[in-house]
């Protein structure tokens, strides 16, 4: 039985700690993982920063290597790299527990994972390698994944599945609209221009999984 945990680590304790250190301002959200033969390599949006500030920081992190911004919409940005042996953690926790990460969201003062595990034994596991290796984390709720939050069959983070939920139920999307994107915002508790980008990953990535195929040069994806 597959069960999903809600844990918060310590920034210094995961990947890119040194750029969220050089850029405090920046709020990186790791799209999805895909398994590139003997690399990982992450998708990930960075906003609430200037991207530029981001790119020259991220070139002198140890943990991350050749990234490459694909997109931009508006202040947020959308890119690529490799984790790299300094993510030792992460490659603990996909290739000797099985794990996938499904949801990470980093922050200067930490990062929040949705982690799933195969079973009990997996976490476990993780568990044990965490405390051999001095990895501080905090464990905020254990699930079975039977009781996984809407959307998740396509991908979608509980934000971005709470976000076009809300603006579907309010009208967002009808023509013509009965809630503008401020309603939207307010609803959600967050700002217009948050709002704004969290609806534009959520269609990206709805589309991306319950429409696109995948490239075939890469071979399947895992995770996020």
């Amino acid at each position: 039985m597959t069960i999903i945990g809600k844990f918060h680590v310590t920034a210094e304790m995961f990947p890119l700690t040194a750029t969220l250190q050089s850029v405090p301002d920046a709020v990186i959200e790791v799209e999805r993982v895909v398994s590139m033969r003997t690399t990982l390599t992450p998708y990930f949006w960075v906003s609430d920063c200037d991207l530029a500030a981001f790119e020259r920081a991220v070139d002198e992190d140890p943990s991350i290597q050749n990234v490459r911004r694909l997109d931009t919409f508006e202040d947020a940005g959308l890119f690529r790299g490799e984790w790299t042996e300094q993510t030792e953690a992460i490659l603990f926790v996909y290739r000797e527990v099985n794990a996938v990460i499904l949801e990470a969201t980093g922050r200067r003062d930490g990062w929040s994972l949705r982690v799933r595990f195969e079973n009990y034994h997996s976490l476990q596991d993780f568990n044990e390698y965490c405390q051999a290796n001095g990895i501080e984390f905090e464990l905020k709720q254990l699930f079975d994944e039977t009781e996984g939050h809407q959307g998740s069959q396509f991908g979608l983070t509980e934000k971005q599945a709470d976000a076009l939920t809300t603006a579907w139920r309010a009208g967002y999307f009808e023509t013509p609209r009965r809630a503008t994107l401020e309603d939207v915002a307010d609803e959600l508790g967050i700002a217009k221009q948050s709002a704004g980008q969290l609806l534009r990953r959520a269609h990206h990535r709805l589309v991306g999984n319950a429409l696109a195929t995948t490239p075939p040069d890469d071979e399947p994806e895992k995770g996020i």
